[in-house]
């Protein structure tokens, strides 16, 4: 049986609820998703993976130094949730995630510190 029948024979879209015009609340995604406002990216941490600008051309963008590509911040901002993947998808935590007062979103200096000694041989 459709859903549509199952609802006294009116057609709805199941996906309406999930839509919310307007920018998220912070119950929703957190309070990290509104306040980003610039990226930093450490260029000797930077491998040239290049996660960050695939999944978002709007704040990242591929730097060519002779033999290897490194990320540059292009600097603008794109999607809040999708630079937020991006620096999480950085394999070296190379890319900061600023708000309006200068504080570190992302990474924290735990994650930075743990990824530092992981690699200390």
């Amino acid at each position: 049986m459709s859903a549509s029948l199952r609802h006294g024979g009116v057609r709805r879209n199941l996906c309406a609820r999930r839509a919310r015009p307007g920018p998220p609340n912070e119950s929703e995604y957190g309070l990290l998703a509104l306040m980003i406002s610039k990226i930093e990216v450490i260029d000797v941490a930077c491998i040239g993976c290049g996660t960050c600008w695939v999944a978002c051309p709007q704040a990242f963008k591929e730097h060519d130094i002779g033999d290897d590509l490194k990320a540059l911040p292009t600097g603008g901002l794109g999607d809040q949730h999708i630079m937020r993947a991006a620096a999480e998808g950085c394999p070296t935590l190379a890319i900061s995630l600023i708000d309006e007062a200068g504080v570190v979103l992302f990474p924290s200096e735990e994650a930075r510190a743990a990824l530092s000694a992981s690699s200390d041989w």
